[in-house]
């Protein structure tokens, strides 16, 4: 009797990445995936990776990762026409890329804009979707985007039980959630990150102790006059810190008018305004850090880790679970001064963090590896 040996075909994993935050998260998952031999995986990168007015953080990821694939989605300006645009050319792109490559399963993360067109065309090709942060709440329109891509998905891996329950009165059966924890603190926890020493030697800035963190994103539900409330939040932290580190706001409709006030302020001597940093960068800046301040989903997340103290700014991030060090204002610049001296009067060096013990990408690859097992 003649034996026939079988040779199991790889699986094809897309991983899809639309901005520096989402990447950074999913670089120990991808790592894995990339070292697994019976599987393939199908790096796909767009919006703002790929546009040069965010820092073109694709070369940051070829530097990791040389295989990757491109999505076309061209974002010329920051008003909602031209954001609505990209969205519908990342729809085609999606659907040319889809005819050719049929993943066996799809990892997309948060809750963008740029995902949800991405899940459209996937649920369209049927392609099942496994969907990382579900459940979480931010506040503006991604919070739509989100509970929709969470409907699109067929699996889920919230970032703690609020979100879990938030999944399960969306109508998520059980048997289909598995609480995993917050991806970004994965490399957090074990400090995978360079010394400050060695950061300040990178960012060429000598002495990095009394400083804070500045990063804002457009709030897409309230209007906010940005070029006049920035100017003097922005200059009072310039006042009070020794060095104020500035980065640039997602590509939200809207961004053009916080990256031209933070153009304004670049020239004074302690203000440092970067396009994008480097996930192990901007965590060991956050190590070393007096203050965070802004409306980032970072304010909330990364900073439990580290322990350092937040101050919100407006409503952005409304109804994501908050540890006790982050603390709530208005675009008020009295509300402001106050919740800074709060931030530096308190110690929060025994705040839990809610979003789990930084194994979130080691348990989302092992369910991948037994979903893989089975198809």
């Amino acid at each position: 009797m003649q034996f026939v040996k079988v040779i199991s075909k790889k699986k094809n994993i897309l991983v899809f990445s639309g901005k520096r935050g989402g990447y950074g998260a999913l670089k120990p998952l991808l790592r894995m995936l990339e070292s697994n031999e019976s599987i393939n995986l199908d790096l796909v990168l767009s919006d703002q990776h790929i546009n040069p007015f965010f820092g073109n953080t694709q070369s940051e990821v070829a530097k990791d990762f040389p295989k990757y694939s491109i999505l076309e989605m061209n974002q010329t300006s920051s008003k909602t026409s031209s954001r609505v645009y990209a969205l519908s050319e990342l729809l085609a792109s999606s659907s040319h890329y889809l005819k050719t490559k049929r993943p066996d399963l799809a990892i997309l993360y948060g809750d963008r804009g740029e995902v949800l067109t991405l899940a459209v065309a996937l649920v369209h090709f049927k392609i099942p979707i496994a969907h990382i942060q579900g459940g979480d709440s931010s506040g503006n329109i991604d919070d739509l985007f989100r509970n929709a891509i969470t409907h699109l998905s067929n699996f889920h891996f919230p970032s703690c039980k609020t979100s879990k329950e938030k999944l399960i009165n969306l109508g998520i059966q059980e048997s289909l959630i598995y609480t995993v924890g917050d991806c970004h603190l994965d490399e957090i926890y074990y400090e995978n990150f360079p010394d400050i020493k060695e950061v300040e030697k990178k960012l060429d800035i000598m002495n990095l102790k009394d400083y804070a963190i500045f990063l804002l994103h457009p709030d897409t539900i309230n209007k906010v006059d940005y070029e006049n409330v920035l100017p003097p939040i922005l200059n009072y932290l310039s006042s009070i810190f020794d060095n104020l580190i500035a980065i640039y706001p997602c590509s939200d409709p809207g961004y053009y008018e916080i990256t031209k006030t933070l153009e304004v302020v670049r020239n004074k001597d302690n203000v440092h305004v970067y396009e994008n940093l480097e996930a192990p960068i901007f965590w060991s800046l956050m190590k070393s850090a007096k203050l965070f301040i802004g409306n980032s989903s970072a304010g909330i997340i990364e900073t439990s880790a580290f322990k350092l103290p937040t101050v919100n700014i407006g409503q952005r991030q409304q109804g994501r679970l908050r540890p006790k060090h982050v603390i709530e204002s208005e675009f008020d610049m009295d509300a402001i001064k106050k919740a800074i001296e709060k931030a530096k009067r308190f110690d929060f060096k025994y705040i839990d963090c809610p979003y789990g013990e930084g194994k979130a990408n080691e348990k989302i690859y092992k369910w991948i590896c037994e979903y893989t097992n089975k198809l």
